[in-house]
């Protein structure tokens, strides 16, 4: 198999282009926006829950910029994938911009505020998830994600593997949530994490409403996973 980093490079989001972040955005959508969590929020009708995916994956991009990068073609200079690894708390301080509240208020006003909660809560729970199975600050590994095209070629190896051994402080733990058992079996085999956590999140009281999430860590050296 042809070295990735022969034909592909890492660049910081943040020096990208806004068309760039726009095809990221779009790209990432493409990849999530049947995944299991999202489904299960919003089974039907499918052109919501993927309007829905595509603006909270959007402000999440936007919020965390400086810590992801872009899979860029050496070739052709596109943007093919992008790996983020966000310190602890990245974000969580910072207000939405004016661009980005003005899309969040007029999707509010298309599919109702009780929407929005349940999605809020949604987040809320998987991301409290971790606190509950690691002690002390862990960085987040997020965002994975290629052309469907270059899938299965090493490139999301080679970038993820990249990323956690230029960025990631030496010692810390890196972690990451999946609601896809395939991603467990890539993410331990080829990147190096271990599984910590597997248990079934509920939405509401419907029984259907519910999907697996698996948390994921690598480099525990000096946190310790606390027994699920």
């Amino acid at each position: 198999m042809t070295d990735p980093s022969t034909r592909y490079v890492l660049t910081p989001l943040a020096e990208a282009t806004d068309v760039d972040r726009a095809e990221l955005a779009t790209l990432l959508t493409a990849t999530f926006q049947d995944d299991a969590v999202w489904t299960a929020f919003q089974p039907t009708p499918t052109e919501t829950r993927h309007a829905l995916v595509h603006l909270i994956l959007s402000e999440r991009l936007a919020l965390i910029a400086p810590y992801t990068f872009a899979i860029r073609s050496r070739a052709t200079n596109a943007v093919v994938g992008s790996v983020a690894l966000t310190p602890p708390h990245a974000g969580t301080n910072t207000a939405p911009n004016a661009e980005a509240q003005a899309k969040l208020d007029a999707f509010v006003s298309i599919i109702g505020e009780d929407t929005i909660l349940r999605l809020t809560t949604l987040m809320s729970s998987v991301g409290a998830i971790a606190a509950t199975v690691v002690d002390g600050a862990a960085w987040t590994l997020e965002s994975v994600c290629v052309a469907p095209e270059l899938r299965g070629k090493g490139v999301g190896t080679w970038a993820v593997q990249e990323v956690l051994e230029k960025e990631a402080p030496k010692g810390a733990v890196v972690l990451l949530n999946t609601q896809e058992e395939s991603n467990v079996r890539w993410y331990a085999g080829r990147c190096g994490f271990r599984l910590v956590d597997e248990r079934v999140v509920q939405l509401e009281e419907d029984e259907g409403r519910a999907f697996t999430n698996w948390v994921m860590v690598r480099e525990i050296a000096d946190v310790v996973a606390k027994a699920p």
